[in-house]
């Protein structure tokens, strides 16, 4: 809830891909940045740890806001934070290769 308004669950579940057509522009745009560096860019291996990171923090703050909650519900920030790390580590994860495949055309 936020004031009157009772927040729809089906909005929690639209956050990924959101947060995927949101993130995948500013991904690309990093993932060739470094491309372009004189050292390159980062390997599979380093992205893979990253994402992998990321992921597992997502659950870290899932599990902080359970604990915090106690008997109530979990406060919107937490759930939208673990939404947004969870996203971006899948993204990290596995690199948009759609969208640098694109700019090459």
């Amino acid at each position: 809830m936020i004031g009157n308004f009772k927040i729809p669950t089906a909005w929690f579940d639209s956050l990924n891909a959101f947060m995927c057509i949101a993130l995948e522009p500013v991904l690309g745009k990093l993932w060739s940045t470094l491309a372009k560096r004189p050292q390159g860019d980062l390997s599979m291996f380093k992205k893979t740890a990253l994402g992998m990171m990321l992921l597992g923090s997502s659950y870290v703050i899932f599990t902080v806001a359970d604990i915090s909650r106690g008997n109530n519900l979990a406060p919107i920030a937490w759930i939208i934070a673990m939404g947004v790390v969870l996203s971006t580590g899948e993204m990290v994860f596995s690199p948009p290769r759609l969208l640098t495949g694109m700019m090459s055309i």
